[in-house]
């Protein structure tokens, strides 16, 4: 799947986006979360090293006032873990790696229920409770049995059964 999904952002270039998640983070930093196995990263750890030395993978995605990243950006990461006044700002070229790890900054959640936690790894409780004014935001990470809009952030994990599709500035399911 890796494969073709670079094949694709390789055809497609400009018009495929591939955001960094953490299942990602944890092969690319050789981290043995509870998702990581051997079999997974002998197969994959040289297509994501590639991802992410092309810059062909992005931690966020901004697309007028909606921002689409893995879990979601909040303003106390942006500000006090990234050290940034600007979401456009959120980029590969600007934040090493470990800028995205899992953090306890505002204390620890082991499931990353807290407003200090990355694009990779917010949930969704601590995403609405700090959100970034301005933007709506389009975000996955956490399952969901239907998609969801809450207050102008749209939680997505249900693939298979539904994807999020952006027609004219309007975010449909």
């Amino acid at each position: 799947t890796l494969r073709k999904l670079i094949d694709l952002k390789q055809q497609l270039q400009d018009r495929c986006v591939l955001l960094y998640g953490n299942h990602d983070a944890s092969y690319l930093n050789n981290e043995q979360s509870s998702q990581w196995n051997k079999k997974t990263n002998d197969e994959c750890l040289e297509h994501l090293q590639y991802l992410y030395d092309e810059r062909l993978i992005q931690s966020v995605f901004i697309h007028d006032d909606i921002i689409f990243s893995h879990a979601g950006v909040s303003k106390t990461w942006l500000s006090d873990i990234a050290c940034l006044s600007d979401v456009h700002d959120v980029t590969f070229e600007n934040l090493p790696l470990c800028t995205f790890d899992f953090n306890v900054y505002c204390g620890y959640d082991q499931y990353g229920d807290t407003v200090s936690q990355s694009p990779i790894w917010i949930r969704p409780g601590s995403l609405l409770q700090d959100k970034i004014d301005g933007y709506r935001q389009v975000v996955g990470h956490t399952r969901m049995e239907v998609p969801k809009e809450i207050d102008g952030c749209f939680f997505i994990d249900t693939m298979p059964k539904y994807y999020a599709i952006v027609e004219n500035g309007t975010v449909v399911f």
